[in-house]
């Protein structure tokens, strides 16, 4: 079984408000419309400096799970 951050990228979009990403010894402080990309593996947190809203998406570093997902999708009929 994987872990939650084994092996994927991590994605955040900060829809509104302001928050500080920590990844390893590097602070960043995202605000409306930023995004950031980084290795999950690294030690990483999120703290809400503004009230807001961010998204965070785990992006499997091995492109064939991904092909897998949009192969099951499109034998589902999820194409649209």
């Amino acid at each position: 079984m994987m872990g939650l951050h084994e092996d994927i990228h991590e994605f955040c979009y900060v829809l509104s408000g302001c928050v500080a990403l920590r990844v390893e010894d590097k602070t960043y402080r995202l605000q409306q419309d930023d995004t950031i990309l980084f290795d999950g593996l690294l030690d990483h947190s999120y703290t809400q400096i503004e009230a807001g809203e961010y998204v965070t998406i785990h992006i499997p570093k091995d492109v064939r799970i991904i092909e897998k997902l949009l192969d099951a999708r499109s034998e589902d009929g999820g194409e649209e």
